[in-house]
């Protein structure tokens, strides 16, 4: 019976390492397409600003029409990232759980093989008790950075939208400056 507990142990950590892995990358993907919006963002109005100093209005309509269209896609990035980001910690939590029944189970059996006395199974249970300590540690570390990331990236999102709210705001002003 612990060779089954253990191989499943096993066998849930793969999976749930490995969902956790592809949830990541996911994060990492849709986080480098927000930071690739944001930055063609910002060339817009670069290229906004010089078409107006230039006096292209022709050029100017289009890059007000570009802008629109790429806020819209920056916000669509950011809600993806979003979705992303809460499943990548839910599965980490999911996997930080497991890992803790796994150890759980761990101590249980290891108490009973004591209590009977089997040496054999203690040094084993003592074996499958370091791997699940190590597999909750290498859980909690995860979680750990998920949470981490998290935080730094609302930060550096809160900036960004506070830089294009800024932009935005001094595009305003100076379209009712100029007339």
């Amino acid at each position: 019976m612990k060779l089954k507990v253990s191989a499943l142990t096993a066998l849930a950590f793969v999976v749930l390492a490995g969902s956790a892995w592809a949830q990541n990358a996911t994060v990492t993907q849709d986080y480098q397409n927000v930071q690739s919006d944001q930055q063609t963002l910002q060339t817009e109005h670069q290229q906004l600003r010089t078409d107006e100093q230039a006096g292209n209005t022709a050029a100017v309509a289009t890059d007000k029409s570009t802008l629109q269209t790429d806020r819209t896609q920056l916000q669509q990035a950011d809600q993806t990232l979003g979705g992303a980001k809460q499943q990548a910690t839910q599965a980490d939590q999911s996997a930080v759980q497991t890992d803790r029944t796994a150890l759980s189970s761990a101590r249980q059996q290891l108490k009973t093989d004591q209590a009977a006395g089997n040496a054999s199974a203690v040094t084993a249970d003592k074996t499958a008790l370091q791997a699940d300590r190590q597999n909750l540690g290498s859980a909690n570390k995860t979680l750990k950075t998920q949470e981490h990331q998290d935080r730094r990236d609302g930060a550096a999102g809160q900036k960004a939208r506070r830089e294009e709210r800024q932009n935005q705001e001094n595009h305003h002003r100076d379209d009712h400056q100029g007339q």
